[in-house]
């Protein structure tokens, strides 16, 4: 069986990987190398450590750690040499940008003698939505966020969304369409309400203290928001922040909705939900919870369910067959009346 892999340069045994019986498919200097190799390749590198993502010539995707070797548990990346060579030939522009990103972001936090929201300037597809930084001086980068606001004297509920993980990034654009998947019926709803859409980047990810950090600063630094209606959702990796947020702050969210959550982050050795003890998990039943999975996200998410109602916890669960990761959340969106159900909950019925 022949097999593939692509080696990163800054890889401490860079240079034994890349000598025979390896053979270098395609070098960049700066960048790695992709390896083509067999079964006694295989074995190298598993003796170099660390983790490699390796595909044989039927697409078929393995990992690679010290343990041994697993079958990938689905293979949604199907690599092809003249892809992974195309990315390769990207990647010393794609740093180069971020590290003037970097630059400028450090000037931001380093300028500022405490923490601040600053707007600026951009917006981001939808006219209404306009960007902001959250900067702390300890921070090597900023938190960005947009924020659409109804504007007047009245109070409105909040809604926070995360995305998911193929929205990560600076720009603000992404965000946007895993917002638009998924609220739609939000749009009809009636129901006018401020809109939190925080982006993730290098820096900042949903499962960070940082981050919990400076989304309650943001939180509690908005005016006319009604306190007792701020819900949380969120589209796959998203969906896995929205519930961690929950769990790291009890009682601030009326209700959570996390739609095909990815929650294979929280697997520990194979087993479900050992990351989240039984504290965690009474914590997580303070919050009002309306799970929507596809059948990737079954397995994991029924214990969940199973969990948060043997805890007495006002949830939810629709599974809906038949659809995809990515197709489930129209569907839901479109099918479900979740909306009527979120701005129904209260921080008082918690």
């Amino acid at each position: 069986m022949t097999y593939h892999a692509y080696v990163d340069c800054k890889h401490p045994h860079y240079a034994r990987l890349t000598a025979p019986p390896m053979h270098i498919v395609y070098c960049k200097e700066e960048v790695g190398a992709l390896l083509r190799f067999d079964e006694v390749g295989l074995a190298l590198l598993r003796e170099a450590g660390g983790e490699f993502y390796v595909w044989d010539t039927k697409r078929v995707g393995y990992m690679v750690t010290d343990e041994g070797v697993k079958r990938h548990e689905r293979d949604f990346m199907p690599f092809k040499r003249m892809r992974v060579i195309q990315m390769m030939r990207r990647m010393p522009r794609v740093r180069a940008r971020w590290d003037r990103v970097s630059a400028r972001s450090k000037a931001i936090c380093g300028g500022m003698p405490e923490p601040g929201i600053v707007p600026n300037g951009r917006v981001p597809l939808f006219f209404w939505h306009r960007r902001y930084l959250y900067a702390r001086p300890d921070w090597e980068r900023p938190m960005r966020y947009s924020l659409h606001s109804p504007g007047g004297d009245k109070e409105y509920p909040l809604v926070v969304f995360l995305h998911g993980g193929g929205s990560h990034g600076l720009s603000g654009f992404k965000p946007m369409f895993d917002y638009g998947a998924l609220t739609c019926r939000l749009w009809f709803s009636r129901q006018k309400y401020h809109a939190l859409i925080p982006q993730a980047g290098y820096a900042f990810d949903w499962n960070t203290d940082e981050f919990t950090l400076g989304l309650n600063a943001v939180l509690d630094s908005l005016s006319h928001v009604d306190r007792s209606r701020v819900y949380i959702t969120g589209i796959s990796y998203g969906g896995f922040g929205a519930i961690m947020e929950c769990c790291r702050s009890p009682g601030r969210y009326a209700a959570c909705l996390p739609c095909v959550p990815w929650l294979q982050n929280l697997k520990n050795n194979g087993e479900p939900y050992e990351s989240l003890d039984d504290t965690a998990l009474d914590a997580l039943a303070r919050t009002p919870m309306w799970l929507a999975c596809s059948r990737y996200e079954k397995q994991l998410v029924e214990p969940l369910y199973k969990a948060l109602k043997a805890r007495g916890a006002d949830v939810r669960y629709n599974y809906m067959k038949g659809c995809g990761h990515v197709s489930a959340t129209p569907v839901f969106s479109i099918m479900q009346p979740w909306a009527k159900w979120l701005f129904g909950k209260k921080e008082d019925t918690v």
